[in-house]
Parts: structure tokens; sequence; C-alpha cells
């Protein structure tokens, strides 16, 4: 296809790209019980060309849930969602992705860590329109009942007892660009010690151009990213928390969101992944 850029504004969009060898690889490593650990990896590196029948697809989707959290002092649960869900159609698609997961309490290291690089372009003549798809979101729950072995759900208790303490935090974002390169990153580190390791989750987005100074580097599309929390602490006091940003047009994006915790234990109302975007 011989690739002439379509207008976009007033100014023309010119597309470099890397072009880089597609790959994949995953791990799964299991330890014994004693140890408590599943450590998983998934890596991939891929490069779709520019032509009207290209697609691309990529999905995750995890759970993670601890029992037992004594290094907090006492019976509690824990647990850490990451889904995703990218897709591109028509359009010069390349995708670096990175998937660690440590299902360890105390780890030295987060025990979700994710990381994703896009760029795409679709505004070439002769090309039909196409665009790349995103939604990323990743959630963090802990909980201590009242009575450690009375819950029949995540953090609720067989009875209406209330949860010494409970947390849900979930950070995420969505995009629907044709011209874009999008970074994001994400963690959690759900149990700590609470002397050396503290809970965590951090979630940061950026989107723009593809370097063309005629652009003024902007990315075509719309980008949408948010944080939302509900915190119970022991004793009743509670704090709740929400913030969405989105743009769309000729758009720079980036937003970074951070959340720690000393709340001795937290939870899951298993609402909050939906309220982001």
């Amino acid at each position: 296809m011989n690739k002439v850029l379509k207008k976009v504004g007033l100014s023309a969009v010119v597309a470099t790209f890397v072009f880089g060898l597609a790959s994949t690889s995953s791990a799964l490593t299991a330890q014994d019980p004693d140890n408590e650990t599943a450590n998983i990896t998934a890596n991939a590196d891929v490069f779709v060309e520019a032509t009207n029948d290209a697609t691309y697809s990529e999905t995750e989707d995890y759970k993670l849930t601890l029992d037992n959290n004594s290094a907090e002092g006492g019976e509690g649960k824990t647990g850490i969602t990451y889904t995703k869900d990218f897709a591109a159609t028509n359009g010069q698609t390349h995708v670096v992705s990175a998937f660690a997961a440590v299902g360890k309490a105390n780890a030295a290291t987060p025990n979700v860590k994710t990381s994703n690089k896009i760029t795409f372009n679709t505004l070439y003549e002769g090309l039909n329109a196409g665009t790349f798809t995103g939604t990323e979101k990743i959630q963090y729950q802990r909980c201590q009942p009242a009575q450690s072995t009375d819950y029949a759900t995540f953090c609720g208790t067989t009875t209406a007892k209330t949860p010494k303490a409970n947390g849900d935090v979930a950070a995420g974002s969505k995009f629907d660009v044709q011209y874009a390169a999008v970074t994001t990153n994400a963690d959690v580190t759900a149990v700590g010690n609470m002397k050396t390791i503290i809970p965590s989750l951090n979630y940061s987005v950026d989107a723009r151009g593809l370097g063309v100074v005629s652009q003024n580097d902007n990315a075509v599309g719309s980008v949408a990213a948010g944080m939302a929390a509900n915190i119970v602490e022991q004793g009743g006091t509670t704090m709740s928390y929400a913030q969405h940003t989105s743009a769309k047009g000729l758009v720079k994006f980036t937003k970074t969101m951070k959340y720690n915790s000393v709340i001795p234990a937290a939870s899951a109302l298993k609402t909050n992944i939906d309220k982001v975007p």
C-alpha cells in the first residue's frame, strides 16, 4: 500500500514506527504449599502493518486472593483484580506489554506489576478508518472481619457484623484513538509487613502523538482515566474518593494516581472497579 497521510486539523500527521520482532512469552511457577507462592510472567511484542484487514487484540484477566494475613496482626483477606482489553483495526500497530505477578504476602516486589507501550496510526489515504480501543483496570481490596472466619463473600460476613477495617481502591484508563502513542503502568503491593513494606496501588497513563513537531505531538481520539476508593477504619471512620479525567480531539493526556495505607486491614466492597473508566 502506498501510504499517503490524511489531514488532521490544519496539519499533516507523519508517523514513525519501531519495527520490532513480534514475539510472546509466558511462564508460570508454583512452589510448594508451605511457601504459598505462585509466580506468573507474560510478555508480548507485536507489530501489525497497516492494511484494510489488519486486526489486533489482547486481553488479560488476573485475580489474587490472600488469606490469613498474620503479618498484619490477625486473620484477614486481601485481593487484587486486574483486567485489560485491547483491540485495533485497520491501522499500523505496535504493542509491547509486560505482566508479572507474585502470589505471596510480604513480597520484596509488587504483587502485580504491568506495563503497556502502544503506537497506532490509521490516518492513511486509502485506508478505511480504524481505531485502537483499550480498557485497563486494577483493583486492590483488603478486609479484616470482626470475627476472622465470618465471611461468606470477599469482605462480607455471615452475620450483620461490620468488619474491623475495610477498603476498596481501583484505578484505570480507557482510550479510543486513531493516531497515538499510549503508555500505561500499574502496580500493587497487596500485603505488607507495615514496617518495611507499605500496601499501595499505583497507576499512570500517558497519551500523545508520535513525535511530529507539526502536529504538536498530539494524539487523535479520546482518553479517560480515574480512581475510586472507599476506606473504613476501625471505630467507624470512613473516607471515600472518586476522580475522573477525560479528553477528546487533538490531545496530550498524562495522569498519575497513587494510594498507600497503613490501616491494619482493609477490604472489598466489589464496587470500585466498576467506577473507573
